[in-house]
């Protein structure tokens, strides 16, 4: 288990890693540290299909979004490490693959607040080439919409029993002045493959009040990219 470890003033800035012979516990404490001595705030974990493993995560005063290889063990990384969204400012990352691509969404960094969730695709997740899909939030009120659904992503996951594409995103419904009272958005999320006339693939995160995973079957219509963002198909 990896874990951003901090102080209440976020100057520690690090990661923790931690082990146990089943997933419930209890673990045990390996190490404390920042990964090649940098920064390491807000962060994730990518396990790719041959088994290897990725570090995503936020340095330089969030300014840096860094992507790094773990060992085989995973209980470190491999000195193999870049600045895959440089000079951004993106934080709370979550990472997918699908249709031969990387989908990394990112928040902006607005404190507790929501914002406009981005997403960015690769061939690679060492890659220093991330290219932007826009904004991957559709449907809703557009107030809502702007804000990611009031949410700031946490977690894409496989869609059980789901066709390659199609995942369920877990989003932090922050509550700024009671955290422990703060919820989760779960919504729709899909990577659509390329098409003769977009060769890059798109990201759709569906409002919806009220689903099932039966729903991600219904594919939604690919969107646009347009001038770095994405507007609505049908529009």
């Amino acid at each position: 288990m990896w874990a951003h470890v901090d102080t209440a003033d976020y100057q520690a800035a690090m990661v923790g890693v931690a082990v146990a012979t089943a997933p419930g516990g209890p673990f045990t404490l390996v190490k404390t540290f920042r990964p090649h001595g940098r920064e390491s705030r807000d962060l994730t974990l990518f396990q790719d299909d041959d088994g290897s493993a990725y570090l995503v995560y936020s340095s330089a005063g969030n300014k840096d979004l860094h992507v790094a290889a773990l060992t085989p063990d995973y209980r470190d990384v491999a000195p193999t490490f870049v600045a895959a969204l440089p000079g951004r400012g993106r934080e709370a990352p979550a990472m997918v693959k699908a249709h031969g691509w990387y989908v990394l969404l990112t928040s902006g960094c607005t404190g507790w607040e929501p914002n406009a969730a981005e997403a960015h695709a690769a061939r690679h997740p060492l890659s220093d080439a991330w290219t932007s899909l826009g904004a991957p939030a559709a449907g809703g009120p557009p107030a809502a919409r702007a804000r990611t659904f009031h949410s700031q992503p946490a977690f894409l996951l496989p869609a059980p029993g789901g066709r390659e594409g199609e995942f369920v995103y877990g989003g932090d419904a922050w509550v700024r002045d009671d955290l422990a009272a703060s919820r989760y958005v779960w919504l729709p999320f899909w990577v659509l493959p390329p098409t003769r006339a977009d060769p890059l693939p798109a990201a759709v995160l569906q409002w919806a009040p009220a689903w099932r995973l039966a729903d991600l079957r219904r594919r939604p219509p690919r969107p646009v990219r347009a001038v770095g963002r994405l507007v609505d198909a049908l529009a």
